[in-house]
């Protein structure tokens, strides 16, 4: 029989490791996680999984990850995957309800406006404002 479980595991101690050694860190970390919980000490790690600890380079993993812990007792070992929002075997897929409305597309109207129009617009206001303000008036000291 084999168990399935989803940790989130915090990787913020990573950070107090030298730069170079930091993604490697992360790693330990996650197999120390998975001995810990797990009680067993043959840790597989899935490729995906190493490759989002390693995809920022080596100097900055990332500071948490969730994972899906598979034990498996034919084989007698843990392998960790990356977990995306679903578990791997037991997943139902539900097909939108019928009777929720879909989104309607955009259906405001949209202005065309002329050129020549705005332009004239834009003259008659500029002059009239300069027509209706007083002559600024100089300070005498």
């Amino acid at each position: 029989m084999s168990m399935e479980n989803v940790y989130t595991i915090n990787l913020g101690k990573v950070l107090l490791s030298q730069r170079q050694h930091r993604a490697v860190r992360a790693i330990n970390m996650i197999r120390e996680y998975v001995k810990r919980h797990t009680g067993n000490d043959h840790v597989k790690i899935d490729s995906e999984l190493a490759e989002t600890i390693w995809a920022r380079g080596v100097r900055s993993p990332p500071r948490k990850i969730t994972v899906e812990i598979i034990e498996d007792d034919t084989t007698d070992a843990v392998i960790v995957m990356n977990y995306d929002g679903e578990l791997t075997s037991s997943v139902e897929v539900s097909e939108p309800d019928a009777t929720k409305p879909e989104r309607a597309e955009d259906e405001t109207p949209q202005i065309e406006s002329d050129q020549t129009e705005s332009a004239d617009t834009v003259k008659e206001t500029t002059t009239s404002k300069t027509e209706d303000t007083p002559p600024a008036q100089e300070d005498k000291k």
